[in-house]
């Protein structure tokens, strides 16, 4: 476990570093592109509309197929602890309708205080009702593959005109 804790310190000390030094290389303007190319070579997300004016809608290639998102979300549905801790970081609560259960227990999450300003909480990832999921009436949903049960309410989930991103779980420091 400590040895965990100490990969992940230096993971986070080298990814400031590397922004850093990305800063640096642009003179600090992050619309060289440097940053443009490395964006593209990521292959993570395909801006299709003006940049300027609205950068809508947006394609977001995820673990299992490419995802348009038409709109901003302004209702976000994390469906798995690891997801929930991300957006948390990312979003104000005010968009996020919804939160895994597990979020309460400090031992899992680093947003319990945060998580408060959220009132509606979801099964786990492993007992995902794709029913309860669409009466939130979300905008976006995000998932993480980890447990097997996720696939088949991805599955479901995927037939309905919601965008859903799924990510493939990351064991390790090289996965990640």
């Amino acid at each position: 476990m400590k040895n965990k804790l100490w990969i992940c310190i230096m993971l986070v000390i080298l990814l400031c570093i590397v922004g850093c030094q990305t800063a640096v290389n642009t003179g600090g303007n992050p619309d060289k592109k440097t940053n443009k190319q490395n964006t593209e070579e990521m292959n993570i997300i395909e801006n299709e509309g003006d940049i300027e004016s609205d950068p809508f809608p947006v394609t977001v290639h995820s673990a299992d197929r490419s995802v348009v998102i038409n709109k901003r979300p302004d209702y976000i549905l994390p469906l798995s602890l690891d997801v929930t801790e991300i957006v948390l970081e990312l979003v104000e609560p005010s968009k996020i309708v919804a939160i895994s259960q597990s979020v309460e227990d400090p031992q899992l999450s680093t947003h319990t205080e945060k998580a408060k300003e959220i009132d509606n909480r979801v099964s786990s990832a492993v007992n995902i009702d794709p029913e309860e999921i669409l009466s939130f009436n979300a905008d976006l949903l995000l998932l993480t593959k980890m447990h097997g049960q996720e696939e088949e309410a991805s599955t479901i989930l995927n037939q309905v005109d919601l965008p859903v991103i799924t990510f493939n779980a990351m064991g390790t420091v090289d996965a990640f």
